[in-house]
């Protein structure tokens, strides 16, 4: 094994005893599951020797036949609101004041039991603060429309979902035939939705993903 993997592996240990309510996930992800989401921290390696935390969040709800990927992946901000990265050298004497900052600006994912409109809200402000302008934000908007139909307040969940679609729409007309195989269908498909189907993706992807291990929130306030 390279060093440079024996110190990554040394660097995840710290960020696990910093965080203990998350559970390990691959080599890299820190997360523990909230309803139909797994939220938590992810360490790029962005160089043999430097490393970038960012805040995560999977959508658990979506198709089991695809692993579910991050929809935010938010960092964190230094000094002139530049990007916080850490080279390993550094790591011992930052990994404090850089998990602190952590739990300061996406406080969200160390929360007992954030709602799932917090979860929501979080998602669009990532798309409206961090997300890089001009990029496709389909599967985020996406992401949202699913975790809308979960919830108990039927007239918020329609608001959430028609806030999502209607940016979904105001997007190039070849990222939505590319992104849903015929957008008009997509989109009725999207509408016909039941809870039920979402829930059990919920299930169908915890343990075919190996997720079970994971700490474990069934339910939010206000879901389904």
């Amino acid at each position: 094994m390279k060093e440079s993997t024996i110190v990554f592996n040394s660097i995840v240990k710290d960020w696990t005893r910093c965080f203990p309510e998350f559970g390990r996930y691959g080599s890299k992800q820190l997360l523990r599951i909230l309803g139909p989401v797994a939220i938590g921290v992810e360490l790029l390696k962005i160089s043999p020797t430097t490393y970038r935390p960012e805040a995560i969040l999977l959508n658990l709800v979506d198709d089991p036949r695809v692993k579910p990927l991050p929809m935010v992946y938010q960092f964190l901000k230094g000094k002139n609101q530049v990007q916080i990265q850490v080279p390993f050298e550094k790591h011992n004497s930052l990994i404090g004041r850089v998990s602190g900052i952590m739990r300061e600006q996406a406080s969200i994912i160390v929360e007992p039991l954030p709602s799932l409109s917090d979860i929501m809200n979080w998602i669009i402000r990532f798309l409206n603060e961090d997300y890089v302008k001009g990029t496709n934000t389909f599967h985020q908007y996406r992401t949202v429309m699913m975790l809308s139909k979960l919830l108990k307040d039927d007239k918020l969940g329609m608001e959430y979902f028609s806030k999502a679609m209607k940016n979904i729409q105001e997007m190039p007309k070849w990222i939505l035939e590319t992104g849903t195989g015929g957008f008009e269908s997509w989109l009725e498909h999207m509408k016909c939705i039941e809870p039920e189907q979402l829930i059990d993706n919920l299930k169908v992807n915890t343990e075919h993903w190996k997720m079970t291990n994971l700490p474990l929130c069934k339910s939010h306030p206000g879901m389904l």
